[in-house]
C-alpha cells in the first residue's frame, strides 16, 4: 500500500533491489573463480579470506570519510572496472598473472560494497518497513 502512495520510496527500493543484485552478482563471480586462479583449492580460499580481511580495515573509513552513497558508488566503480580487468591474461612475474591481482581487489571492493549496500539499505527505508525492504532486497541478492 505505501509503495504506491510513497514514488520516492518506491524509487528507492528499486534501486536498491538491483544494487544488491549487481553485487551478489560481482561477488560471486569473484568467489567462484578462485579455484581457477591457483592450482591450489586451499591457496586460493586463503587469497579470498585475506582480501576479505583488508576489506574489514577498508570499510569502515572509506564509509564515515565519503559517507554511505559516494563509497557506494566508489567500491561499485572499483569492482565494475577489476571484472574487466581480471579478463586479461598476462603475467607479470612467477606465479601471478593480471587475472589473480584484479580479483584480490574486486573482492576487497565487493566486500566493501555489501557492506556499505546494507547499511545504505537499512537507513534508507523508514523503521515500519525496514525488514519487508531488507528482506526484498536480500532476496533479489540470491537471485
Amino acid at each position: 500500500k505505501d509503495f504506491s502512495k510513497y514514488a520516492k520510496m518506491r524509487k528507492e527500493t528499486a534501486l536498491c533491489i538491483v544494487m544488491w543484485f549487481l553485487v551478489a552478482t560481482l561477488f560471486y563471480g569473484f568467489s567462484f573463480s578462485w579455484t581457477k586462479i591457483t592450482s591450489d583449492l586451499y591457496l586460493g580460499y586463503l587469497m579470498a579470506s585475506n582480501a576479505m580481511m583488508i576489506a574489514v580495515f577498508i570499510f569502515t573509513p572509506v564509509n564515515r570519510v565519503l559517507g554511505r552513497k559516494k563509497a557506494l558508488l566508489v567500491f561499485m566503480v572499483c569492482a565494475i572496472i577489476t571484472d574487466g580487468v581480471a579478463m586479461i591474461d598476462y603475467e607479470f612475474a612467477p606465479g601471478w598473472d593480471v587475472n589473480r591481482v584484479a580479483c584480490l581487489v574486486g573482492n576487497v571492493a565487493l566486500c566493501c560494497c555489501y557492506g556499505t549496500i546494507y547499511l545504505y539499505t537499512g537507513e534508507l527505508a523508514p523503521t515500519s518497513h525496514r525488514g519487508m525492504i531488507m528482506a526484498l532486497c536480500s532476496s533479489a541478492a540470491r537471485i
